[in-house]
């Protein structure tokens, strides 16, 4: 599958959401993530609060990847694991970006954000978790399939557990994330024998 038509498939199949266009996301689209586990948010960050995340976030890769000269490094919010391809240790994630960036810190008052997770969440909700997943050009570390958010834990409808992403830099279909839409819906059973097919 091209790049070309697996965007359209995407652009298809997902409800446009420009975060320059709107306050929040609407009844409509929270009820399609809803429905389908995902929802695709454009524009959300650009200009210097792009920037300033990609700056900062790369200083925490910077940071990562000199570990790599120091294999006695054993930060607990950095993390390595082999190369798929070529054994060698490979960064590809480190916890607590909020604490460890302003830029990070800014997300947490952003007005988009807020309103779009009170519209899930109503008003009373708890962030829990930071991570920041990265791949270097290249020498990636590839990321299994797996579930996100705790969803085996909960069959809350009223209230779901759910990760907001932010997508920093271009990715093509080497790189970047797939998702299966409706997937949250499935029993954990269901979920872990997915997970065992496709890994």
């Amino acid at each position: 599958m091209t790049t070309e038509r697996a965007q359209a498939l995407a652009d298809s199949a997902f409800p446009y959401v420009d975060a320059t266009k709107q306050e929040c996301i609407t009844d409509e689209q929270a009820q399609f993530f809803r429905d389908n586990g995902l929802l695709v948010v454009r524009n959300f960050l650009q200009g210097d609060e792009l920037r300033a995340m990609q700056e900062q976030t790369g200083v925490l890769i910077e940071l990562a990847e000199e570990g790599l000269e120091l294999p006695e490094f054993t930060h607990p919010d950095f993390f390595y694991q082999p190369h798929q391809l070529t054994g060698e240790r490979t960064p590809f994630r480190v916890e607590y970006v909020i604490a460890k960036t302003e830029a990070g810190k800014s997300l947490l008052g952003h007005p988009f954000l807020l309103k779009s997770v009170e519209k899930l969440q109503g008003k009373n909700f708890i962030p829990t978790w930071d991570s920041m997943v990265f791949k270097r050009a290249g020498l990636g570390a590839a990321i299994p399939w797996h579930r996100d958010a705790g969803t085996d834990f909960t069959q809350e409808e009223t209230y779901p557990i759910f990760n907001v992403d932010f997508y920093l830099d271009s990715a093509d279909l080497s790189n970047c994330l797939w998702g299966i839409p409706g997937s949250n819906k499935w029993a954990p059973a269901e979920a872990q024998q997915k997970i065992n097919e496709l890994n």
